[in-house]
C-alpha cells in the first residue's frame, strides 16, 4: 500500500471571504483530510496594507505548499519556505500566519497529523514507523502532537477503527 501523500490548495468562496484549505490526498487522489485556514476577508483596501502585513498571493502560497509536500517526511525548514516565497523569514512567518491562520510550523504539524491519522486507520504500520514516515523522529513527540491535535492517543484511534498494528 502506498503511504505517501500529496497536498493541494482548495478555496471556498463566500460573499465576503474566501476559505483556504490545504487538502491532504492519497496517491489515488482521495482526500483524507484538510488543514483549514481562517476565512480571509477580501478588501479593496488590501493594497493599502504595508507589505509585511499583506497575505501571500495564491501563486506564492502554492509554491510554499509544494515545498512542504516535498520536504514533509523530513525536516521542513522555515527559512527554506521563506526563500521559496522570496521574502525574509520574519516577513514570511507573519504573512503566512495572516494567509493561513496559523504559523508555518503549526501548519506543517497539522498536515503531518492528518497524514498520520490516515496511516493509522488505513495501514498496519507501527506507531514508531508512522512517526518516522510523517517526519517526526521521536515517537513520544508524535504521540503528544497527535493527542493534542485529535484529542485521542494514536493507539486508541487505531483500536477504535479495528486496525491492528
Amino acid at each position: 500500500m502506498p503511504t505517501t501523500i500529496s497536498l493541494s490548495l482548495a478555496t471556498v468562496d463566500g460573499p465576503m471571504n474566501v476559505n483556504v484549505v490545504i487538502a491532504v490526498r492519497t496517491p489515488d487522489g482521495r482526500v483524507v483530510g484538510t488543514v483549514p485556514a481562517c476565512p480571509l476577508v477580501r478588501s479593496a483596501a488590501s493594497s493599502d496594507v504595508t507589505p509585511s502585513l499583506r497575505k501571500l498571493d495564491d501563486k506564492t502560497l502554492a509554491a510554499v505548499v509544494s515545498i512542504i509536500e516535498v520536504k514533509l517526511a523530513s525536516e521542513v525548514q522555515i527559512d527554506m519556505l521563506a526563500a521559496g516565497a522570496g521574502i525574509s523569514m520574519h516577513h514570511f512567518c507573519r504573512r503566512f500566519k495572516i494567509t493561513v491562520g496559523m504559523s508555518p510550523y503549526a501548519c506543517v504539524t497539522a498536515i503531518r497529523m492528518v497524514w498520520a491519522r490516515w496511516l493509522l486507520v488505513d495501514s498496519s504500520l507501527s506507531t514508531e514507523d508512522i512517526a518516522a514516515r510523517v517526519g517526526i523522529g521521536h515517537v513520544g513527540n508524535f504521540r503528544k502532537n497527535f493527542r493534542r491535535h485529535f484529542g485521542i492517543n494514536p493507539s486508541l484511534m487505531r483500536a477504535s477503527t479495528g486496525q491492528g498494528g
